[in-house]
């Protein structure tokens, strides 16, 4: 989800269904690892061999919940693309006295760098961008590397 230029932000494609009512509950309800795994294939993921069927079943599992995905549904039905909310975000992120790093996924279909990522590493101040050839879901395509860029980020820290 986008932190910046959000009065500009297009959902894409796979959030519409979720914001329909009816539409939403019946997607997360016939949604078997196996689909959300090709899903995320298509659109989530850069290296289809990190994501395999044991991921697919926790992400299942993780967006339905314990009430059948009504607390998922809430929160896509309800995301604000204000600019209040984007100066709400931005100026929280800024009155933070800790270290900040933007890790984008270069491979990010929905997210580009130039939207995005660019006009946040203005917004915080920040020198560079860590960039990895993930995709959206870039925890997952690339964990090694982001858990890399984490920790140099981390070590010079107090």
């Amino acid at each position: 989800t986008p932190l910046i230029n959000l009065p500009h932000f297009n959902k894409p494609f796979p959030m519409y269904f979720f914001e329909m009512k009816g539409i939403g509950e019946l997607f997360l309800a016939t949604t078997t690892p196996f689909l959300f795994q090709q899903l995320m294939h298509m659109r989530g993921i850069h290296q289809n061999k990190t994501f395999g069927i044991a991921e697919a079943k926790a992400y299942v599992k993780s967006l339905n919940g314990d009430n059948k995905g009504r607390t998922f549904l809430k929160i896509m039905r309800n995301f604000e693309p204000t600019q209040e909310k984007e100066d709400l975000y931005i100026g929280t992120l800024n009155q933070l006295e800790v270290p900040k790093q933007i890790v984008w996924g270069m491979n990010d279909r929905g997210l580009k760098l130039e939207a995005y990522a660019l006009p946040l590493q203005k917004a915080l101040g920040l020198e560079r961008i860590s960039k990895t050839p993930g995709s959206h879901f870039l925890q997952e395509d690339y964990a090694e590397k982001v858990a890399e860029m984490i920790l140099e980020q981390a070590k010079d820290w107090r």
